[in-house]
């Protein structure tokens, strides 16, 4: 749906002064490797997400480099990563792709920033409506 040659998401350290990449996909192990921790004051489209809680766009260049997509990860404690997609053809500038790119990434921060279960809960299985 996003057209994307690679998806990163970045998860904020505890004290959120850095990005890692905790889940990739269409990146092989070599690069996966050779990933650097983002700093939040990184000069960069993941940090400037990350610091501002905004969707970044970093547009292509024909014959030099691909587009991305940057969607930040919200919870209600605030920003606790990102959601970066590599994004072929100039797909970047696509008001679609960049609202796929905020629905997946709101997504990924309901599955992320959700209450752990009480120690009864995981016992029983039994949960609270």
């Amino acid at each position: 749906m996003l057209d994307a040659s690679g998806l990163v998401l970045w998860l904020g350290t505890a004290a959120g002064t850095e990005l890692r990449p905790a889940l990739a996909h269409g990146y092989g192990p070599e690069t996966l490797a050779r990933m650097p921790v983002l700093s939040r004051s990184a000069n960069n489209a993941a940090a400037a997400a990350y610091r501002t809680g905004a969707l970044q766009i970093v547009l292509s260049r024909p014959g030099s480099s691909k587009g991305a997509v940057v969607a930040p990860v919200l919870s209600c404690d605030g920003c606790i990563g990102v959601l970066s997609a590599e994004v072929r053809d100039g797909g970047e500038a696509s008001d679609t792709v960049q609202a796929l790119a905020a629905i997946f990434a709101a997504q990924l921060a309901s599955m992320l920033s959700s209450p752990p279960a009480t120690r009864g809960q995981r016992a029983t299985g039994g949960g609270t409506v």
